[in-house]
């Protein structure tokens, strides 16, 4: 090789330089495996391994053990399982949102990874075939498979989205460029066919206008040719009416001037009278004064001998106990000395008071006599007038029961009932008569009394003992009315408290003084308001504001009352005080005293004793022991302090050693409810009396004793409190309603047996007015009977209130009905109320309204119905010529009026009533009173019961002594004014309608019914109208409308009716609204054909009308409601929009901005059955109009017969039908059905159908009724009762009571004949 640097020189320098070198095998491997590399990177790279078939070589030949092994052998199985393990697709995240970002445009993400893991969990949710890696996203080929899929699916969507929106825009231009044309064409048409109508309709309206013209200008001249008639008839009357007034009120001011003169002169003589008595009274108070000392010196001495005696007893039987007997016998001997000596000692000291007593009466006398004063006849007199003694009842209409509102019971105590035990009032209860207590105050006068506290002193105070209470005053109670009210001062300020005061206010006279405080012997009056100068009254707001107002020429005062009752007392006060004159002001009885004016009241029933202080330092001094607070009072004198303790000493009741169980009607225990509930053994006597014990021990001293009499009344407990286990008797007597509670249901039923036998038992009660009137209906034959009007004042009208009612009323409030939602007081109270009323009636603005009330009280009350006739008599008898026709007298002669259209009075009462209207009659000829007396007396002939209080209507015409008009209806909108009175019967005016008609009657039954709409309650014959019109005024409410029609009831033979006959028209008219209405079973195809005809009767020929407006007054819309309610889901509002908006993009996957502009709406049901409804209305309306062309020509007579004859044909003609229900699981029948009622028999259908399930005559009826309000039974031979549930009970049995009765009387006919 020569050295290494030479030879490598010539190997770089030598042959290789210039020629190629030649490309070995390594070489060409490497290139074609980097040019396959390029290729590979280049596309989609696939594993290909090459297996070999078979052995021998030969195509189509496959051995699959071979094959396996090469695979296995060559690691394909094993490659495959790696693979399959792994994810082998693999695509960026942008790649993959490009290609299947479609699927997950309605999930709101940005895109990247988010996305793309939200898009695969929508098609793998678990996660297995996928997952996310740093920049791509790593699945498997199935799950690229379903991706696929999905996308083909999407696109393919879209593309048929695309498509049909642009043939919708390619269709619809083609059709609103048809549709262009079409509207074109017919404008034209329609503008030429109309042109010719209105030329025919024009000169139609024209020729009528001209007729229209003319009739309404004759009309309008008979009208002011009348109203000018009227109008001078009016002013005539007015003038005539003001001449009366000038010359009554002419009249009354000269009776005035000499009324006011005599007045003065009146008083000027009783001023001197009064100073010439003051002096002598003087001198006789002394004397009085003696003589009281004398009589409580007896009582003293009474009091030490009843004390001594009870001493002897007691000493006696400890005696008896401890000696023997004989120095029991030494000590009775020894005793009886003593009392002997002490009896004639107190006899001799009781001879000497007496002596005194005697000459003081005597001195008495002689006093009265020298003044020239007969008290014995005087008394004799007014006993003889107003009280007659042979009665043993104290002139109810003076002091008997009293009208103010039950109390609740007392407290109870060793008094706690009302009735005494003092011998006095047993004596009158043994006699069975009812001692009264008079309303006037059992004692009074003024005291002092010590305050709480030793800082307050004592203050005196005017104390009055009554009604069972001590109440103390300020001052002396001797005012008209006062009381405490809020008055406004003077300015323009009303909204701020500071321009409301509380004032005291008091009536005196007409003048109203008002005080800053109750003391008024201290407090000087701030102001007084002169009746006689105020202008008018003002009720301030409603009767909640509690307020009124005096205007006067000078101011207005604005005052308000604690309550609106409060406000409503000073309100008819002041009004009726206002409207007396000067000398009857001065004639008004001073108020009963309020207790809620009082400072305090103790009530007596909480005294437990009174006992006098035996103090120097606070002489005439007495203690009143409570359960609650010990009182000191103090008298001015000594005298005065034992008159006070013996009016506030609680009363001892006995009945003495007497066993009352011995032969008592009833015994046991009750509890007593009061302010404590007590537990007391009553005894119920023979003589009426209930006595109370605290024990069983009846010789005990009593607790209380209720006296009963036969106005006494007894209530037992409602279901309320006996499902609360409260068992109460509630006793009810002249003052006190008393509560006893029972242990059980049963005691309580025995005790009010036993209580109302009792009352039963009690001799009968008459007041004065009672005996007077049988005295005066006694002597009716005597042609000079009103005398006894000038005798007996308390007959004759009057212009004050009276506190008592003129009859004996039972005791306790009146038992109303839960219907009525009134509330009243006690019957006296309600009585005293209903005369006030009387005298205030002229002063009232609206006098209806307060006769409604008088006579909606009578109604509730039957007991006030005889009372008010008695008032009303008493205040329209023995009047002066000065109360003829005066508006005081007219006002009640109206009441009466109206009375006596109202109520039937009883049957003394109205021989009383009849007796003074012919007394009225023959004494004031010719005048309105004379007039109201003839209108009562036809009133009375003719009045009937009545059930409803009567209209205002009808009152309106009763106070002008005219009939009552009102308005009566029929079908085809006719109605006619009908001129009733308030005994008018339905029965009366269908006869007198049927005989003006020309009806007979033998085919059909016609009846008056109260409708209101659809509603429809026949009125029975003889039911008073007037009741009903007063019913409809009582029960009308703001959206309904009562009133009268007049239909046919019942269908006898309504096919032997001529069609020429108003009685066919009647049932002609009632059978369309009978199908119109849904009550007629008839097929579709028939009512479409009835519809039809129907409107040819009214409407004429189809050319002259068009179109049909209502279809609802055609065919019934029940039927077709009915239809659409079966076929809501064919006929669904918006469906094309619905169509097309679900083809569109945002309508089928809800993305996109189309859905801004075409949102779907909601579809409800009520919708969807308004919208079939208009469908198949709009169908039943096309399928009439086909049936009316074809009646083109036909006149209304004929139309009319053509529709009864289709009418006669269907099964239900001359039927009443009524909905029902089965209420029964049974399936006898369906629930829904109609009773049809007609004179062959009772039927029963199905609803919509046309014939009957069930049809029976009323000889297989066996009874009928109804157990139940709103349930209807039906007994049928040989089949199970049937049981319906209806609101008409009433108007089914009335129609099958009258068929019966037809069906009966047609067989004794057909018999006789």
């Amino acid at each position: 090789w020569g050295g290494g640097g030479g030879g490598g020189a010539f190997r770089r320098g030598g042959k290789a330089t210039g020629a190629r070198k030649k490309t070995t095998v390594s070489t060409q491997f490497k290139e074609s495996l980097h040019s396959l590399m390029t290729t590979l990177g280049q596309a989609n790279p696939h594993f290909v391994r090459c297996i070999k078939p078979n052995v021998t070589k030969v195509p189509d030949t496959f051995s699959p053990e071979m094959v396996m092994n090469q695979l296995r052998y060559s690691g394909m199985m094993e490659t495959v399982r790696i693979r399959r393990s792994g994810y082998p697709v693999r695509r960026v995240f942008a790649d993959f949102l490009f290609r299947y970002g479609m699927l997950g445009r309605n999930l709101g993400l940005p895109e990247g990874k988010e996305k793309c893991g939200a898009i695969m969990k929508l098609h793998d949710p678990e996660g297995k075939d996928w997952q996310n890696g740093k920049t791509k996203v790593f699945y498997r080929e199935n799950l690229e498979r379903l991706l696929e899929k999905h996308r083909d699916n999407e696109l393919r969507a879209v593309c048929r989205i695309i498509y049909n929106v642009i043939l919708t825009v390619v269709t619809r231009r083609r059709f609103l460029k048809a549709k262009k044309r079409i509207v074109q064409v017919q404008k034209y048409c329609k503008g030429f066919v109309y042109f010719r109508r209105f030329a025919r309709l024009k000169k139609a309206a024209i020729t009528l206008q001209k007729y229209e013209r003319s009739r309404r200008a004759r009309k309008l001249y008979r009208e002011l040719l009348e109203q000018k008639r009227i109008e001078e008839e009016r002013r005539r009357e007015e003038e005539r009416r003001r001449e009366v007034e000038r010359q009554r009120e002419l009249a009354r001011l000269e009776m005035e001037k000499k009324e006011h003169e005599a007045a003065e002169m009146r008083r000027r003589l009783e001023e001197e009278e009064q100073k010439r008595r003051r002096e002598e009274e003087a001198k006789a108070r002394a004397e009085e004064e003696e003589r009281k000392a004398a009589m409580i010196k007896i009582r003293q001495l009474e009091e030490d001998h009843r004390r001594m005696e009870e001493l002897a007893r007691q000493k006696e039987e400890e005696a008896r106990q401890k000696a023997a007997a004989q120095a029991k016998v030494a000590a009775e001997e020894k005793l009886a000395k003593k009392m002997a000596e002490d009896e004639a000692k107190v006899k001799a000291e009781a001879e000497a008071a007496f002596a005194i007593i005697g000459d003081l009466d005597n001195a008495l006398k002689a006093f009265t006599g020298a003044l020239g004063l007969d008290t014995d006849a005087e008394s004799d007199t007014e006993e003889d007038e107003l009280y007659e003694p042979e009665s043993g009842y104290d002139t109810m209409s003076r002091m008997g029961v009293e009208g103010e509102e039950e109390k609740p019971a007392p407290k109870d105590g060793e008094e706690e009932l009302e009735e005494g035990g003092d011998k006095k009032s047993s004596k009158f209860r043994e006699e069975g008569q009812l001692m009264q207590i008079e309303d006037e105050p059992t004692f009074e006068g003024y005291v002092y009394m010590k305050g709480n506290t030793r800082q307050l002193g004592w203050k005196k105070r005017w104390a009055i003992v009554k009604e069972e209470m001590v109440m103390f005053f300020d001052v002396k109670q001797d005012a008209i009315k006062q009381g405490w009210l809020k008055k406004k001062r003077s300015g323009t300020g009303t909204l701020g408290r500071r321009n409301w005061k509380d004032r005291y206010f008091v009536l005196r006279g007409k003048s109203l003084f008002y005080y800053a405080d109750t003391d008024l012997s201290v407090s000087k009056p701030q102001g007084c308001i002169e009746l006689k100068d105020v202008t008018g009254m003002i009720e301030e707001g409603d009767s909640r504001d509690h307020a009124f107002g005096l205007v006067t020429k000078d101011r207005a005062y604005h005052l308000t009352a604690e309550n609106y009752e409060e406000k409503r007392q000073w309100v008819e006060v002041i009004r009726y005080v206002r409207s007396l004159p000067e000398h009857k002001v001065q004639s008004l009885l001073v108020q009963e005293v309020d207790p809620k004016n009082a400072a305090m009241t103790i009530d007596l029933d909480s005294i437990d004793s009174v006992q006098a202080e035996d103090q120097e330092l606070r002489p005439n001094s007495f203690v009143v022991i409570t359960a609650n607070r010990v009182y000191n009072f103090k008298a001015d004198s000594l005298d005065i302090m034992h008159m006070w303790i013996g009016a506030l000493s609680p009363r001892k009741y006995t009945v003495g050693d007497e066993d009352v169980t011995v032969n008592c009607i009833m015994k046991g225990w009750l509890v007593k409810e009061g302010k404590v509930k007590r537990r007391r053994y009553f005894v119920l006597t023979e003589k009426g009396q209930l006595h109370c014990y605290r024990t069983e021990d009846t010789r005990q001293p009593l607790v209380g004793n209720i006296h009963l009499n036969c106005l006494c009344a007894v209530d037992t407990f409602s279901e309320e409190e006996a499902m609360k286990g409260a068992y109460t008797i509630k006793l009810h007597t002249r003052k006190t309603t008393y509560r006893l509670n029972a242990s059980s249901a049963e005691g309580v039923s025995e005790w009010i047996s036993a209580l109302q036998d009792a009352i039963d038992s009690c001799p009968p009660i008459q007041t004065v007015t009672e005996r007077l009137i049988l005295e005066i209906i006694r002597q009716c034959r005597n042609p000079h009977w009103d005398v006894v009007y000038e005798k007996h004042k308390i007959l004759c009208r009057m212009e004050v209130p009276i506190k008592y009612p003129l009859l004996a009323l039972p005791y306790g409030k009146p038992n109303l009905s839960e219907e009525k939602d009134m509330v009243y007081s006690t019957r006296q109270a309600e009585a005293v109320k209903i005369f006030n009323a009387l005298l205030s009636q002229e002063c009232i603005a609206d006098p209806i309204k307060v006769v409604q009330t008088i006579l909606t009280k009578c109604y509730d009350i039957v007991d006030l119905q005889s009372e008010a006739f008695c008032q009303l008599i008493k205040q329209t008898a023995g009047l002066t010529q000065q109360d003829v026709d005066s508006p005081n007298v007219l006002s009640c002669w109206q009441m009466l009026g109206s009375m006596c259209c109202s109520f039937v009075p009883e049957r003394t009462v109205k021989k009383y009533l009849v007796m003074h209207l012919n007394n009225i009659q023959a004494k004031f000829r010719d005048t309105e009173m004379a007039k109201f007396a003839t209108f009562c007396q036809e009133c009375l002939q003719r009045t009937k019961q009545r059930d409803f209080v009567p209209s205002r209507n009808e009152v309106i015409a009763c106070l002008g002594r005219r009939d009552l008009k009102t308005t009566l209806y029929c079908y085809g909108d006719g109605q006619c004014n009908i001129v009733i009175n308030s005994a008018t019967t339905a029965g009366e005016v269908v006869q007198k309608l049927c005989l003006g008609l020309q009806i007979t009657g033998e085919n059909n039954k016609f009846a008056l019914f109260e409708n209101n709409g659809d509603v429809f309650k026949v009125i029975d014959d003889r039911v008073v109208l007037a009741d009903v019109l007063g019913k409809f005024d009582m029960h009308q409410k703001p959206n309904e409308k009562w009133k009268l029609f007049f239909k046919l009831f019942c269908y006898f033979k309504p096919r032997s009716v001529p069609n020429d006959s108003i009685e066919a028209s009647f049932i002609f008219e009632q059978s369309c609204d009978d199908v119109v209405s849904g009550r007629f079973p008839a097929a579709h195809e028939t009512l479409l054909k009835l519809a039809a005809l129907r409107i040819q009767f009214l409407d004429g020929d189809i050319e002259s009308v068009g179109a049909i407006e209502d279809i609802g007054e055609l065919y019934p819309m029940s039927r077709i409601e009915r239809e659409a309610k079966d076929k809501k889901d064919q006929y669904a509002i918006g469906n094309q929009h619905e169509t097309y908006y679900m083809k569109t993009l945002r309508g089928s996957k809800g993305v996109g901005t189309l859905s801004k502009h075409m949102r779907a709406p909601e579809i409800t049901e009520d919708d969807r059955i308004k919208a079939a409804s208009a469908f198949e209305a709009n169908v039943v309306k096309a399928a009439i109009m086909d049936y009316w062309r074809k009646l083109n020509g036909v006149s209304a007579s004929f139309a009319q017969q053509k529709y009864m004859e289709i009418l006669s044909q269907c099964p239900a003609f001359g039927s009443t039908f009524f909905e029902v229900e089965y209420p029964s699981k049974d399936q006898r029948f369906p629930k829904d059905l109609w009773l049809a009622i007609n004179c062959r028999g009772i039927q029963i259908y199905q609803r919509s159908a046309v014939a009957p399930i069930q049809t029976n005559a009323y000889e297989s009826i066996v009874s009928f009724g109804a157990p139940s309000p709103n349930e209807y039974r039906l007994v049928i031979e040989g089949q199970a009762p049937v049981a319906l549930k209806t609101t008409q009970v009433a108007e089914i049995g009335k129609l099958i009571k009258v068929y019966i009765s037809y069906v009966v009387s047609e067989r004794g006919n057909n018999k006789v004949s």
